[in-house]
């Protein structure tokens, strides 16, 4: 899909482009969403740039995601967007292309950040009436959605730190364990894939910023300025969780490894208890000639009896010493 936006007063108008027209050239930002052939060549015939594809946007080495070719300024990133609601993010590479006073991105996903942008772009003025007033503002709101994410995360972690210690150790039985290990995955699934995306734009800053703000004014350098403090604060919140979630996840598996202990010890407790009964009833069983208990009247209820008290009494004495 091929959508293009012009700058009218500072905000997005969307320009009515159809398919095989040619991009008007007052258009300002082209936006490319799993650009089909023809619209990949409507768009190289007025910018004259490669559009990259989607295996192009899959390298992680940095001199291929940013670089310069043929007067245009490739800036690949990843971002986090989420394909289904209710289920762990996914990241997505997107591609942002300066060439003259034009910005193009491509993607092949679609992160709610860019949809949110248009949307209130188009009733509010961006930082700045130019293509990097755009991608700034793009950047922004990929950040805020970022910033979300890990705030949600940090909220998860309290709930689960919350049940986790307010909680008796028999009351939490192997059903509530499997489900805060899950809980556990999904957040720490989550975090690393914003670390990922904050690394990402934290390159393409430090690759980007000086050459960006040179051709800016003074709003969108202070806006740059304010993105980068933005990726250090999101970035050691982030970090923070990270630390948060080993510390929780060793707790878990520190009542795991108690459950799993106590269990045993109930095990080891009855096979304990069944010793001495099974001692006397093997005694008993020896088919000797000369036992003088197997001619007494009373033998066998005695040695019932004796089995039981064999058997309550370890039991007792364990109680008495706290074992149980």
């Amino acid at each position: 899909m091929l959508t293009a936006y012009a700058l009218t007063d500072g905000r997005l108008e969307k320009l009515d482009v159809r398919e095989g027209d040619p991009i008007p050239e007052r258009a300002v930002w082209i936006d490319l969403h799993s650009p089909t052939p023809a619209q990949s060549a409507v768009a190289v015939a007025l910018t004259h740039i490669d559009v990259p594809t989607e295996a192009d946007l899959d390298v992680l080495s940095d001199t291929d995601r940013l670089y310069r070719q043929g007067g245009a300024l490739y800036l690949e990133f990843t971002v986090l967007h989420r394909s289904q609601p209710g289920v762990t993010p996914d990241t997505t590479d997107l591609a942002a292309i300066f060439s003259g006073e034009r910005l193009i991105t491509v993607r092949y996903a679609d992160p709610f950040p860019i949809t949110r942008f248009v949307t209130a772009h188009e009733r509010v003025s961006c930082v700045s009436a130019s293509s990097v007033g755009i991608f700034v503002g793009l950047l922004e709101n990929f950040l805020a959605r970022i910033g979300e994410y890990v705030g949600a995360n940090s909220s998860e972690l309290y709930a689960i730190s919350r049940e986790v210690f307010h909680r008796k150790v028999d009351q939490f039985g192997a059903a509530q364990l499997e489900s805060v290990l899950d809980r556990l995955g999904r957040a720490g699934d989550t975090n690393a894939k914003a670390r990922d995306c904050l690394a990402s734009i934290n390159r393409l800053l430090a690759f980007s910023t000086d050459e960006l703000e040179a051709v800016t004014d003074k709003p969108t350098r202070n806006a740059f300025r304010a993105i980068r403090r933005d990726v250090m604060a999101i970035t050691d919140y982030a970090n923070f969780v990270a630390g948060q979630l080993t510390f929780v996840l060793d707790a878990v598996l520190g009542l795991a490894t108690v459950e799993q202990n106590r269990v045993i010890k109930i095990f080891s407790v009855v096979a304990t208890l069944f010793i001495p009964p099974t001692l006397f009833a093997s005694l008993w069983g020896m088919n000797f000639k000369h036992m003088p208990e197997l001619d007494w009247t009373w033998g066998y209820p005695i040695a019932l009896l004796t089995m039981l008290l064999s058997a309550l009494l370890p039991y007792l004495y364990f109680r008495w010493r706290g074992w149980l």
